[in-house]
């Protein structure tokens, strides 16, 4: 069955009491009527076009004057296609206070052949940008994979080698202490699958290493 799943996006005046109206961010839908397998073994709507979802995990974040969503998809899975083209992490950017959103891809042409997801950004600086993420190897997004990092010194142009920081972790999320340490908190698991605990690391060089 097809799996269709979009980021949304709404803005409260109030604190939240209400909230006005959401859009899509990247202009999918949420039904598909007529969708079909095609030829090449991905999901396409009625006319033909694939079939293209995202996801988020993490909170928005404002840098520059500019909103930065943190997004992780792709072509909708087909579950029966073992070389399903893997899932992919990007940013989601605005400057016009989300009435429209451009994509930027992070670290693209990297890792192919790996599922990325659930990326999480921070700024350390004006360019200078952090992605934690969580991946999995194989024929399912749900495998197991380790934790990875890659950064940006140009505000997103260009990105890092990824780095796997060597454990299996999930949705992660970043912060920076009011003493300038960074702490990586997310959901660990071991790698046979059978324990999990929410966990943290935390690095006092920007990033370059981290603790255990």
């Amino acid at each position: 069955d097809l799996g269709v799943h979009q980021i949304f996006f709404g803005r409260s005046d109030d604190l939240g009491a209400t909230l006005a109206e959401t859009a899509v961010v990247g202009g999918g839908a949420m039904g598909y009527p007529g969708a079909y397998i095609g030829d090449d073994a991905l999901w396409l709507d009625a006319a033909g076009v694939p079939v293209i979802v995202t996801a988020c995990s993490a909170p928005i974040r404002e840098i520059g004057g500019a909103l930065l969503v943190q997004n992780y998809g792709g072509y909708a899975w087909n579950t029966a296609n073992p070389d399903a083209p893997r899932s992919r992490i990007s940013l989601f950017a605005s400057s016009d206070a989300g009435a429209t959103w451009a994509e930027l891809p992070i670290a693209e042409g990297q890792a192919e052949d790996t599922w990325l997801q659930e990326p999480a950004l921070l700024a350390l600086g004006p360019d200078r940008w952090i992605v934690q993420l969580r991946t999995a190897e194989g024929s399912s997004p749900g495998y197991a994979g380790d934790l990875w990092q890659t950064t940006t010194e140009d505000g997103g142009a260009t990105w890092s080698e990824y780095e796997d920081l060597g454990f299996v972790g999930h949705a992660p999320y970043l912060a920076r202490l009011s003493n300038g340490v960074l702490v990586s908190a997310f959901r660990w698991l071991n790698a046979s699958f059978t324990s999990t605990n929410v966990d943290f690391i935390y690095s006092m060089d920007e990033g370059a290493t981290w603790s255990d």
